[in-house]
């Protein structure tokens, strides 16, 4: 029998909920905290067999039966771990992203079957994981997380080596453009910018030339809604955040 890890989530408000038009779906946790549009924090012990393992309540919050699937997308994975998940009674392989089953949810009810599961397999570091749920008659209706499964054990000290640094979107939510500081750490040979939509799909993406500086990107030209922004230092995923565009 697989050891489950100790689990200890934090929460990072959103705010999207008042930026753009309202969701059907809200998703809050194993105590009763709505999560949606948040960023959750897991740790656990990286030895094989152990698992980081979460779980989520889906609140369908409008007046008619809503049918409603998950989807993963694996937005930083340490090679050689694995995410798994279930929901609407199927546990998936980590190869399936999208659920094949469908919970069909009654107006103001909740399905209590969607599980979140990280194996580190031995490694140490942090993955990414981005979990949607969403309407199948309408695919824009969605609620997220974004999972960190974090393998390092708490007795290792995080190291001080220098990181690169980027701020927040500015404004946010954006119009027709947002700004970005940045300064990334000495030896950067390549660096990029890359935008998706909350379903994963590749909206934009900026190579970025300087170590240090302002990147601006017209946000004119695409449509209202939730996206995902993400940096990348030499090939690898510095950072991954959420940001609203709304004309």
């Amino acid at each position: 029998m697989k050891k489950l890890s100790y689990v200890l989530i934090i929460l990072v408000a959103g705010f999207f909920a008042s930026s753009v038009k309202s969701q059907d779906l809200q998703l809050f946790d194993a105590v009763g905290n709505n999560v949606s549009g948040t960023d959750i924090y897991l740790w656990g012990d990286t030895a094989n067999g152990n698992i980081i393992q979460f779980t989520l309540k889906v609140k369908n919050v409008s007046a008619a039966t809503l049918n409603v699937k998950s989807k993963k997308i694996e937005t930083s994975l340490i090679p050689g771990t694995i995410v798994k998940m279930c929901f609407a009674g199927q546990c998936y392989l980590s190869t399936v992203f999208t659920s094949t089953n469908t919970a069909s949810i009654l107006a103001a009810a909740y399905d209590t079957t969607f599980i979140g599961e990280y194996s580190p397999k031995g490694h140490l570091g942090e993955s990414i994981v981005t979990f949607v749920f969403f309407n199948t008659a309408n695919k824009s209706d969605t609620a997220f997380v974004i999972a960190h499964f974090d393998g390092t054990p708490a007795a290792i000290a995080e190291s001080n080596i220098p990181k690169t640094k980027v701020s927040n979107p500015y404004p946010n939510p954006a119009s027709n453009y947002t700004s970005f500081d940045y300064t990334f750490v000495q030896g950067t040979t390549s660096a990029k910018f890359v935008l998706n939509d909350i379903l994963g799909s590749k909206v934009k993406q900026e190579n970025i030339d300087n170590l240090s500086g302002t990147l601006v990107i017209n946000t004119g030209d695409i449509e209202d809604g939730i996206y995902f922004y993400s940096f990348y230092e030499n090939d690898r995923l510095v950072l991954t955040k959420k940001m609203i565009v709304k004309h």
